[in-house]
């Protein structure tokens, strides 16, 4: 596991996103031309979408928890599917750009909550038949993720998990984003082997792939309870 020692789950993660700022940002940089920086986004963003959308119709479920939702990157998958949707955050901001985006597209077969990844008993609808989290475990440290994946797996029997995954070019590679652009927050990665001991302690890996391992250290996961 990859992790710094400067790294706070508090800091970095839980409070970081509960700013109008930050959230505004995080939505414009994969929904807005800021730069050329941002095209990385929307390749991340758009490769993301469809590599869920391919997970859920091998699922076909017709309710889904989007935990963290953020700022409604995924509602377009669910939109397309008719899905009825749970879409929480613990951020109260990113849950009102999320809300904007479903109430933009007059999608109302969504319901919207603040709510923890790791405390999700009783604050999903008992029929939930798939869970979906991205971009999170990689901000976590270990023994939180152990938690937060114990949590999705009382809740729904099928979930999609990304988790930021490090490798030898991955690690070459930020070294030398360290070097031009200086310092920044190393994350919590896992090696592959790692990352799947984890997952299949809850569950069955069904399939898995990344984002864009040229750009991304992202794989995204389709896990069915044990």
């Amino acid at each position: 596991m990859t992790s710094s020692s400067s790294f706070s789950y508090d800091q970095d993660t839980r409070d970081h996103y509960k700013s109008t700022k930050v959230a505004t940002d995080y939505h414009e940089a994969y929904t807005r031309f800021t730069g050329i920086g941002s095209i990385r986004h929307w390749l991340v963003a758009a490769r993301e979408r469809s590599l869920v959308g391919r997970f859920l119709d091998s699922v076909r479920p017709r309710t889904v928890l989007d935990i963290p939702v953020g700022t409604g990157k995924l509602a377009v998958e669910f939109i397309r599917r008719n899905l009825r949707v749970h879409a929480a955050d613990i951020s109260p901001q990113m849950l009102d750009i999320a809300r904007r985006v479903y109430e933009s597209s007059k999608y109302g077969n969504v319901q919207f909550s603040i709510a923890d990844a790791e405390h999700l008993h009783g604050k999903v609808p008992p029929d939930c038949e798939l869970a979906v989290c991205l971009r999170l475990l990689h901000r976590v440290p270990h023994q939180l993720k152990v938690s937060i994946l114990t949590s999705l797996s009382r809740v729904s029997p099928n979930v999609i998990v990304s988790m930021g995954v490090s490798t030898m070019y991955h690690t070459l590679r930020s070294q030398l984003r360290k070097l031009v652009l200086g310092g920044r927050i190393d994350y919590h990665y896992e090696t592959i082997h790692a990352a799947r001991a984890l997952l299949e302690e809850r569950f069955i890996v069904k399939r898995c792939a990344w984002v864009l391992p040229h750009l991304s250290q992202e794989m995204i996961f389709l896990l069915t309870r044990r």
